[in-house]
């Protein structure tokens, strides 16, 4: 592992591109601009761009105004080296895909999502480690690396995208919280961490959730209970409020312009027990058969696949069905 720190760190050379997946999230944001950070420590004169595809989420849009995190929306062609943060499949990236695909700089991907070789094809260097439960503890463990402490802001900063991934300190493992105690001993707060990622719903959100919950279906699967339902927006949300009723695994989905996007999230019980990691071979087989891609964590996986929606919610759940039934 010291190794593959080592060669990321070979490519603080040139003008630097760092990039995220679409729809941003606080981790994306947070592990980014930190890492932009660490570059501009060890080489000030570097030109750094931060490059988002699209839009950020909600409390990724509230980080960057807090923060004044600079964003460049339109990606010059000459760029030395290209990092790739919080981004598990090329789908993620668009609509700057064909971009990464046809730019020719070496590309850098540092990630902690289960592995696409298809993916990391695309890459002269991954750093990779599916135990972190975040890329910004991956951005810290570089700092470390590199004999580099985080100064007050970019150790709340980093704080700020290990408790979005962490669900608020409710799951992590040892060197999580070795890392959330180091970061709290260059003066992050976790007070303010939480602060910064509490927002109110919007009606919008709201209204989602309510309608999910009175077209939900309900499937039992020996003593797990799968939910799925149709909503056209905030799947993830709607699958987050789905799990606190009740269900042990809930898949969510709904059309847009032709493209099913889905959000799939089960409790840490389920994982546990059942050692079905949603952004493994389960997610990934499900996107090849509905023609589309997928990806994520063990907990928490999305999909973005073409066809019909009601054959993709009845495959999803026999597709669980048969994986529970080898456990």
């Amino acid at each position: 592992m010291v190794q593959k720190y080592q060669k990321i760190i070979n490519y603080f050379n040139g003008d630097i591109a760092i990039m995220c997946h679409q729809n941003a999230d606080p981790d994306a944001i947070c592990s980014a601009y930190a890492l932009k950070n660490l570059i501009r420590k060890e080489k000030p004169d570097l030109n750094v761009d931060l490059i988002l595809p699209n839009e950020t989420n909600k409390l990724g849009k509230k980080i960057i105004k807090k923060y004044y995190i600079e964003i460049v929306t339109t990606p010059r062609l000459d760029y030395s080296n290209i990092f790739v943060v919080d981004t598990g499949s090329l789908n993620q990236l668009k609509p700057l895909d064909e971009w990464i695909i046809s730019n020719k700089a070496p590309k850098i991907l540092i990630d902690h999502h289960v592995r696409d070789s298809r993916f990391t094809k695309l890459f002269e260097s991954v750093l990779l480690d599916e135990y972190a439960t975040s890329t910004s503890e991956i951005v810290y463990q570089l700092y470390n690396k590199m004999n580099q402490i985080p100064d007050n802001q970019i150790a709340n900063i980093l704080l700020c995208g290990i408790a979005y991934d962490s669900k608020i300190f409710s799951i992590g493992n040892a060197s999580t919280f070795k890392i959330i105690s180091k970061l709290i001993s260059s003066g992050a707060s976790i007070y303010e961490s939480k602060k910064i990622l509490s927002s109110e719903m919007e009606l919008s959100e709201k209204i989602a959730r309510l309608k999910a919950s009175q077209r939900m279906k309900i499937h039992r699967k020996d003593k797990w209970i799968i939910v799925t339902a149709e909503v056209s927006s905030y799947q993830a949300s709607v699958a987050r409020g789905i799990l606190n009723l009740g269900a042990d695994l809930a898949i969510i989905a709904g059309e847009e312009k032709g493209i099913i996007k889905s959000s799939l999230r089960s409790t840490e019980k389920f994982f546990k027990e059942t050692e079905l990691v949603l952004g493994g071979i389960f997610t990934k087989s499900l996107a090849e058969e509905f023609h589309g891609t997928g990806g994520g964590h063990s907990t928490a996986a999305g999909i973005n696949v073409k066809g019909s929606l009601e054959m993709y919610l009845e495959s999803a759940v026999n597709s669980v069905s048969n994986l529970l039934e080898t456990i």
